[in-house]
């Protein structure tokens, strides 16, 4: 498991709910729910690794990836 802490915030506050030490080493999430749904699922993040484009990303509700494992220079069409 990564050593970089990972802010969950509150949609509503912006206040750190939880956080999380980011995936396996395998790029796994290490909390998903009975769904596979990642714990940050939801909320805004605030790795403190990675670069700022990470800075309060917003993970889908029903997001089954760490968001740490996306490719964010990959564009969506």
């Amino acid at each position: 498991m990564s050593k970089d802490r990972v802010d969950i915030l509150s949609e509503v506050t912006d206040e750190v709910i939880a956080t999380c030490y980011g995936p396996t080493p395998e790029g796994k999430c290490p909390n998903v729910n009975a769904n596979a749904v990642v714990y940050c699922a939801g909320h805004r993040i605030a790795p403190t690794c990675g670069g700022t484009e990470y800075w309060r990303l917003r993970v889908p509700a029903n997001s089954r990836d760490c968001p740490l494992m996306w490719n964010l220079d990959v564009e969506m069409t």
